[in-house]
């Protein structure tokens, strides 16, 4: 209903586990008071995975070679604007493995690396780019990126 609607920008889950500490009794979480999975869980990772921007699925023109912005929050925290990080990642194609590369990116205002990996996508083929990202603190994001020639 929510991603029907032209007026809803963002959807957040309110609550991930049932909360009965309050006179207001959450119960519409994703996991009741033991952690155990309630329904709803079921149908909501799935919705949630296909949205995770730290973790995108680019559908791509085939022969091109997609820029791939990659979510590195967690560096911003450390690190200067522009600062560069250094990015390690493996491609696959389909599952069979293609090779490994290195790249490094600028860290953006937004906390976001930008970069070209060596892949040219082929209609039909689903790549699957393994990331990890460091800075020069030592700090890492790994983060999994599929891009979709179409």
């Amino acid at each position: 209903i929510a991603r029907s609607n032209p007026d809803v920008q963002m959807f957040i889950w309110f609550i991930l586990k049932d909360d009965f500490s309050t006179p207001l009794s959450w119960q519409s979480g994703l996991y009741d008071l033991n952690w155990t999975p309630k329904p709803a869980l079921a149908a909501f990772s799935p919705l949630a995975a296909a949205l995770d921007a730290r973790n995108a699925i680019l559908t791509v023109k085939s022969g091109t070679t997609p820029v791939v912005m990659v979510s590195a929050l967690e560096l911003k925290a450390h690190d200067t604007l522009g600062a560069l990080v250094g990015i390690n990642y493996t491609i696959s194609d389909n599952g069979h493995f293609l090779g490994n590369a290195i790249a490094s990116a600028p860290l953006g205002s937004d906390g976001w690396l930008s970069f070209r990996p060596e892949v040219v996508a082929a209609k039909g083929h689903r790549y699957s780019l393994g990331i990890t990202a460091t800075d020069i603190n030592g700090v890492t994001v790994t983060r999994t990126i599929e891009i979709v020639g179409t």
